[in-house]
């Protein structure tokens, strides 16, 4: 595997969150490709698009102008799956007015790569520079190469995410049965009653309250401990 694939790779185990990954893979794109004084990430879901992060103030300029204008080449890439190479804003007629608008802000010329991610999500690399011209033919072919690794990257972060989500959501999820269980089992000590009369018992007390089971169940858990400990210890 490339080296430029171990680092990306890396981020994934190594930021503290998603957010900080994707804001370390945004800055290692600049650091990657000369020609690129700033760089972000847009993504794109359910028909928006968003920069999830970004590397340098131009890139901030670069990406809310075309998102007033709803084009330009971040979206271009992005949409039409291709990369779109803007060398020089202030004459470019594509996407217009937008390269009048980029290059009266500071950003001279702009690299986008389409990256590739899982559906229905779809994503673009964005490099600016304060030059036009700024991007060479060897910028181009790291930057191609930066999209390919970090597109895997990204899905892997995506697959570790809904992964570490369906875990936690595991872990609720018995938390929540065992605590439905134990205020089960006290119910049906304190009313001597079976297991059914007793849960059926938690979920009027639920609808009434217009609380979850498990928040009913909770309380009522938490109240007979704090019983049991005030009363102390039996026969004292």
């Amino acid at each position: 595997m490339p080296e430029a694939a171990v680092d990306l790779l890396e981020l994934v185990a190594t930021a503290p969150d998603t957010a900080g990954y994707l804001e370390q893979l945004t800055a290692s794109a600049v650091e990657l490709v000369p020609g690129a004084q700033a760089a972000s990430l847009t993504l794109e879901q359910r028909g928006r698009d968003r920069t999830v992060a970004l590397s340098g103030d131009l890139a901030v300029a670069g990406d809310e102008r075309q998102y007033q204008l709803d084009d330009g080449p971040c979206l271009a890439a992005l949409r039409d799956g291709a990369v779109v190479d803007a060398p020089d804003l202030a004459t470019e007629t594509r996407w217009a007015p937008y390269g009048q608008r980029a290059a009266a802000a500071g950003v001279a010329a702009a690299l986008c790569l389409p990256l590739t991610l899982a559906r229905p999500t779809r994503g673009a690399l964005n490099l600016y520079a304060a030059r036009p011209h700024a991007f060479t033919e060897q910028d181009l072919a790291a930057a191609r190469g930066w999209a390919e690794e970090a597109s895997a990257a990204l899905v892997l972060a995506r697959w570790i995410h809904q992964y570490d989500t369906q875990v936690n959501q595991l872990r609720e999820g018995i938390v929540s049965n065992q605590l439905i269980g134990q205020a089960t089992g006290l119910l049906m000590a304190e009313a001597r009653c079976t297991s059914e009369v007793a849960f059926q018992t938690l979920k009027r007390q639920s609808q009434h309250s217009n609380v979850k089971v498990v928040v009913i169940a909770e309380r009522l858990v938490l109240g007979h401990d704090q019983a049991t400990a005030d009363a102390g210890p039996a026969g004292s």
